[in-house]
């Protein structure tokens, strides 16, 4: 059951917490947003819902073909957001950067997937990769002060050099996802 195609994330190593000025506790209770993972902090491109291994196969080699000639665009994280869009309950930062060239390798990849014959929602993809989670004890300022600390943060610039074809798990939130296949974005 293949379900994702995800472009990667930056890696970072404690990044989501120094980002958010947070820990994952506080002395005083439970941590006012959840932080995610490193490994779950993925740019989604589009859910695809469940393919056979020949299906998926023929996905892979009709996005390798079609990202093959692009250029890699180089994005770096700055400023965020939190709930958005309208009944999201996670903190996000932007891409900033070559959005345009980071737009063109999702629509080639969507391109790809329907050429194929597998459904895929173009709606989707957001320059936004997800940091946290609101939780029971989320209040206003924290978001204001997560939302301060993403306002002054910025990343190191990278190159998106490959999307994944991913195998996601029944617990998405809290298990990551399985790498399928990575297919690499032009050539380096």
């Amino acid at each position: 059951m293949l379900r994702d195609l995800r472009a990667p994330a930056p890696a970072r190593s404690g990044g989501v917490g120094r980002l958010l000025g947070r820990s994952r506790t506080t002395p005083a209770g439970p941590a006012p947003l959840d932080l995610l993972d490193p490994d779950l902090v993925l740019l989604p491109v589009t859910p695809l819902g469940n393919l056979t291994p020949r299906d998926a196969r023929r996905l892979a080699a009709a996005v390798t073909d079609a990202l093959a000639p692009l250029a890699r665009p180089v994005v770096r994280t700055h400023g965020g957001v939190a709930l958005e869009p309208i009944g999201d309950d996670r903190v996000q930062v932007r891409l900033v950067g070559d959005e345009r060239g980071l737009r063109t390798v999702v629509s080639a990849a969507l391109a790809a997937i329907e050429q194929v014959g597998i459904f895929c929602d173009r709606r989707v993809f957001r320059p936004l990769l997800p940091l946290a989670r609101v939780n029971e004890a989320t209040t206003e300022a924290d978001l204001e002060a997560a939302l301060a600390a993403l306002a002054g943060a910025e990343g190191r610039p990278w190159a998106v050099d490959h999307v994944a074809l991913l195998q996601r798990p029944a617990d998405a939130r809290t298990q990551p996802s399985r790498v399928v296949e990575r297919i690499p974005v032009g050539a380096p």
